[in-house]
């Protein structure tokens, strides 16, 4: 398994990676008109291409295997004042067939190496099993939850300091 930055041939399968995660980890959790409607598109690899050749403080990571990727991750400066933790995982997503043998935790060391020690946070959607990943790896469930609509976000924070 090789965790490298993406590239900008990588965007159309981060695309891809995002819509069929999102079918799939999301269904029964937002409205499912929602869920059918997203497709790749070329706006969609266009815009990943954009974070990729103009990171502006963000780093995408990908996680290939026999020259395919498997899953990514998107972080950079924490986008909530709420938080002292100064960094922020945006998405991170394995394509479901892949998860749980340990490629989500081998992104995320990549990005503990990025953030060189400072503390961060990733929103997790209510109800999303990934709670459960996020927990595994040190994180804690933090109360300071956003609402999108119907939809509550709580954070999980990982502290180097235990």
């Amino acid at each position: 398994m090789l965790i490298r930055k993406a590239c900008r041939y990588d965007a159309a399968s981060i695309a891809e990676i995002s819509v069929i995660t999102w079918k799939k980890t999301y269904e029964g959790l937002i409205d499912q008109s929602i869920l059918d409607a997203r497709e790749v598109t070329s706006k969609r690899i266009s815009q990943w291409e954009q974070r990729i050749l103009h990171p502006n403080d963000t780093i995408v990571y990908v996680a290939e295997e026999n020259s395919k990727i498997l899953g990514y991750l998107w972080g950079g400066i924490g986008r909530d004042e709420r938080f002292s933790e100064k960094m922020e995982i945006y998405a991170l997503y394995v394509l479901p067939d892949c998860q749980k043998k340990g490629i989500g935790s081998l992104l995320v060391q990549a990005f503990k190496s990025y953030v060189s020690q400072e503390d961060f946070y990733a929103f997790v959607l209510s109800g999303n099993p990934s709670e459960r990943f996020y927990l595994k790896i040190g994180c804690r469930k933090d109360e300071r939850f956003k609402m999108d609509g119907e939809l509550i976000e709580y954070p999980f924070i990982f502290s180097f300091r235990g």
